[in-house]
């Protein structure tokens, strides 16, 4: 078992012992649980879903000596909401449901229900949502260097013409 396993198991079960009925679950996401952990890039994402009852200060006191011991490790505080709060966040963030759904690992706790992560969003939004970033980030590492003005400039002539503006062309001379 790795150090980064060891580590997120002594939290998991440190925050399930001392919290006991007031943490119904504890998750495990992001590039852990999807298998593309990096070591030194990558964080660990770690979900409490807690009981609509829970004490946000008793969860801080239980975590805050296991942030200090594994603060290297982990890079980030877990998310930490109830069922209902979780579902309400899943609607704007369908994304986040899809990969919780895809690869989102239980680590401790009592089951929870299967449709959990399940949202009522179409998932061809979500697709569009992600080919949205995938579009940005192409963009971010293209060689060209226009400022964000010229490139929204750009963007618009391209739409308008609907054809690609060569780079000698601005959208000005358009």
């Amino acid at each position: 078992m790795s150090h980064m396993n060891q580590a997120i198991e002594t939290i998991s079960q440190t925050l399930a012992s001392d919290l006991d009925a007031q943490l119904e679950a504890v998750f495990l996401f992001g590039s852990q649980a999807a298998g593309s952990y990096q070591t030194a890039v990558s964080d660990s994402n770690l979900l409490l879903i807690t009981a609509p009852e829970a004490d946000i200060h008793a969860i801080h006191d239980s975590f805050q000596p296991l942030w200090q011991t594994h603060q290297a490790l982990l890079k980030r505080a877990p998310l930490v909401a109830t069922r209902r709060a979780l579902q309400r966040h899943l609607q704007f963030d369908p994304s986040f449901a899809l990969h919780l759904l895809q690869h989102g690992k239980q680590i401790a706790g009592l089951p929870m229900p299967s449709d959990l992560f399940r949202s009522n969003v179409n998932p061809y939004e979500v697709y569009a949502y992600l080919c949205s970033h995938l579009l940005d980030a192409s963009a971010a590492l293209s060689q060209n260097n226009q400022s964000p003005a010229d490139a929204q400039l750009n963007q618009l002539a391209r739409q308008i013409s609907s054809k690609p503006i060569a780079q000698t062309e601005t959208a000005v001379s358009q």
